[in-house]
């Protein structure tokens, strides 16, 4: 019989998705960090910002990789099923960013929607161009690490994320030789992404050859259609929120300077709260039983208050300074608009990790319709709070992000677990049976 898991299995099973998180938004922090001290840091960075939060909405469906081939990589040839699904999905996607990037399409998204200025739309085309030819080399690396998750081998993960940040410190360096603007970012975030996905594939594939050649899931397009579309609205949703944001701090009266300290305050924010997102992974991985239920919700407390304090201690002390000066190197003006951004992220701390959590559950069950139904309720809720700008227009964009990101976590949180409890009211038998009935699924 299978064996509950214990607070050990879930901390080692989890610990080092912590760093290979933790490093991962440490990427888009240094590239943040390596716009701001070149030369006109504040159209940089809001040139980066306004593309990179476009292809981050447009691209989300590759991303859910992972949580796609947890549930349906059973043998080689749903392995190479997934990998035409995706580029099928995000074939869009990428036509939308060129001809944003080539066409007068980008003048009106950039400058129009987000009421850029005529410069930020010029650095935000170039770097949507070259962000547009990444997606699909990175449906390999999220099906890599589906495989690498399944056999729980997340410190691999954690070394091919440490790779990544490695090539990215070279990228920093070598880009502003040849290159100015936003689109130094682009590419050097391209850069340490292929690079990461070349080992992830390396290290996966003899796990992806010990797997059938075929025959374990003959899942189609339609079954990945049916369980991915919620999915894929629910993470479109969680990526859309910077660019819907970025649309209401287009109409600030100092548009640029509000897209510019949004865009460092999300990714420190993101930095510290990220490795919340791994509950997700936790759960859908690990969880078979009550008791498996149990130890992850127990975990999952511990991650939320430790994530919140952390927070707390680091944006409401000294040490404020030193994050914003020192290692994101803002200057004077940038520094004054973000600090009260800052001091509110612990907000989002309490409610991002139990969304994360909920989620996971229902992919694990195979439920993920209400992870669709709770991105319009996310958009609601964004657009609710971002309303603010209209009826006090000196109001601090950057703040108010932080505060409808926050507001935008709870509204999923709230739908997610109440869809989790009447499930479980209405099942005619357990949701997660009691350990003494669940065979060990894992090989001898």
């Amino acid at each position: 019989m299978r064996q509950p898991v214990t607070l050990r299995d879930v901390s080692a099973f989890y610990l080092p998705l912590i760093f290979t998180t933790e490093m991962m938004q440490i990427s888009h922090s240094v590239v943040n960090a390596s716009l701001a001290r070149l030369a006109a840091p504040k159209i940089t960075l809001a040139g980066y910002n306004v593309a990179f939060s476009l292809y981050h909405t447009l691209t989300s469906p590759s991303i859910t990789g992972p949580t796609l081939g947890i549930s349906f990589l059973r043998d080689r040839a749903s392995a190479w099923r997934l990998v035409l699904f995706f580029w099928l999905v995000t074939a869009p996607s990428v036509a939308v960013l060129l001809a944003v990037a080539l066409t007068p399409v980008g003048r009106w998204v950039f400058g129009g929607l987000l009421g850029a200025s005529a410069e930020v739309v010029r650095q935000g085309q170039l770097a949507a161009l070259v962000l547009a030819f990444n997606s699909p080399v990175l449906v390999f690396r999220h099906l890599a690490t589906a495989v690498l998750l399944t056999n729980r081998r997340t410190h691999l993960i954690t070394i091919g994320t440490a790779i990544r940040l490695t090539v990215l410190a070279a990228a920093v360096v070598a880009w502003p030789l040849v290159l100015e603007g936003s689109v130094v970012g682009a590419l050097s975030i391209t850069t340490c992404q292929w690079a990461e996905a070349a080992f992830a594939v390396l290290m996966a594939w003899p796990y992806y050859r010990r797997l059938p050649a075929a025959g374990v899931d003959e899942g189609t397009f339609a079954d990945y259609w049916r369980f991915g579309w919620p999915v894929f609205i629910g993470l479109a949703a969680e990526n859309g929120v910077v660019f819907t944001i970025n649309f209401f701090l287009g109409r600030l009266p100092h548009p640029d300077l509000a897209l510019a300290a949004w865009g460092v305050v999300n990714s420190v924010m993101r930095m510290l709260l990220a490795p919340l997102r791994n509950l997700q992974q936790t759960a859908q991985t690990l969880v078979r039983t009550r008791e498996d239920l149990q130890v992850v919700l127990r975990f999952t407390a511990r991650a939320v208050a430790i994530a919140t304090v952390g927070c707390l201690l680091l944006f409401l002390l000294p040490s404020r300074d030193w994050v914003l000066e020192g290692a994101m190197g803002l200057t004077g003006e940038l520094r004054d608009y973000s600090v009260p951004a800052v001091a509110v992220t612990f907000l989002v701390a309490l409610f991002w990790g139990y969304a994360a959590l909920f989620k996971g559950l229902l992919a694990n069950l195979r439920r993920t319709n209400a992870i669709g139904a709770a991105a319009p309720l996310r958009f609601a809720a964004i657009v609710v709070v971002m309303s603010l700008i209209f009826v006090t227009p000196g109001i601090n964009g950057a703040m108010l992000g932080v505060l409808a990101v926050g507001a935008a976590f709870l509204s999923e949180a709230l739908l997610l677990g109440w869809r989790l409890v009447s499930l479980h009211r209405r099942a005619p038998e357990p949701l997660f049976p009691p350990a003494a009935s669940e065979p060990d699924p894992r090989p001898a």
